[in-house]
């Protein structure tokens, strides 16, 4: 393989991209998520983010035990290449750590 041909197969985990986010007043609004599911064909998964309703006051709790259903309503759907699910994964995991390490420095801190 040619040296050009091995550079052009750089994985997106070696190639740095720098986002570039518009002023805070043209972003659109974040929507909020309590719940999500994927679907994952051949070339890409699709997570569909939604936010869970609060049953109405006519649905009685028993019956929502019985049927074990609650309505979510999608509050956004992503598609993802599966080339970008690992460092997608492995970048939120180390995200997750580092609060961990930050709740538990604040938490010894505290107790001093």
């Amino acid at each position: 393989m040619s040296e050009g041909a091995k550079k052009r197969q750089r994985t997106l985990s070696e190639v740095k991209v720098r986002i570039e986010l518009p002023p805070v007043s043209e972003l659109p609004i974040a929507q909020y998520a309590n719940f999500a599911s994927a679907t994952t064909s051949q070339h890409e998964t699709v997570i569909t983010f939604a936010q869970f309703t609060a049953p109405s006051d006519e649905v009685d709790v028993k019956d929502l035990q019985k049927t074990a259903l609650m309505r979510a309503r999608p509050v956004a759907r992503v598609a993802i290449p599966h080339s970008l699910l690992v460092p997608l994964i492995d970048v939120l995991t180390r995200q997750q750590d580092a609060l961990h390490v930050d709740e538990s420095a604040s938490a010894s801190e505290e107790e001093d």
